[in-house]
């Protein structure tokens, strides 16, 4: 089955944060050292995943293990642009919790190759109200570094659009093999290209002026 256009787009969009991450890696401290971990990993199973697609094989056990991955790292990026120590730990501590209910859910499932929507629409709430709150605050402690050279409001900015525009997406889930959800997968790759065109965002304020 050939892979849709959207898609290809989309995957290979991985590439622009990743490569702009990499050349300025030096620069760059653990918070967002964790995110090009994360970039990297999200970008090779993106890559793995188009032969699954091409052979009609179904990679959805990966989709459900690397939730962990995606759900810690990020957490752990947001979590260093708290001012707060309190939400800061809050964040920190909000993915053992989670791990159980993802644990908890696929026991339910009964297997890893059933789509875990439950968890992801988590996710999802989750990562969009931490993103609302780190913008909200970096407004609020701007100094005389314009939104535009800070690194922390694209990164921000891209969780936010990319996980509160998924949340209906996941949330029906269930739906994953039907023709609607196939459709709806056009919105979830525009989606992706933007998110990722906003972390290279991010990343190309560490460029020398």
């Amino acid at each position: 089955m050939p892979v849709p256009l959207s898609s290809i787009v989309s995957i290979f969009s991985g590439l622009l944060p990743l490569t702009v991450g990499l050349l300025f890696f030096r620069r760059l401290g653990k918070d967002l050292r964790l995110l090009i971990v994360l970039l990297a990993l999200g970008f090779s199973l993106d890559v793995a995943s188009i032969p699954f697609a091409i052979h009609r094989v179904s990679n959805i056990w990966l989709i459900n293990i690397y939730f962990l991955v995606d759900y810690t790292l990020l957490t752990f990026v947001l979590s260093y642009w708290q001012d707060q120590p309190l939400v800061r730990r809050a964040l920190r501590m909000s993915v053992a919790p989670v791990a159980l209910v993802w644990l908890a859910s696929q026991i339910a499932l009964g297997s890893l190759s059933h789509f875990n929507f439950l968890t992801r629409t988590l996710e999802c709430i989750l990562l969009s109200v931490a993103a609302i709150y780190t913008l909200w605050q970096i407004g609020l402690s701007q100094t005389d570094l314009p939104l535009s050279r800070d690194y922390r409001f694209w990164i921000s900015l891209s969780v936010l659009i990319y996980f509160s525009g998924t949340i209906f997406l996941y949330a029906f889930g269930f739906l994953i093999d039907t023709k609607l959800m196939g459709a709806a997968w056009v919105i979830h790759s525009g989606l992706n290209v933007t998110a990722n065109l906003g972390y290279t965002g991010g990343l190309l304020c560490f460029r020398r002026p």
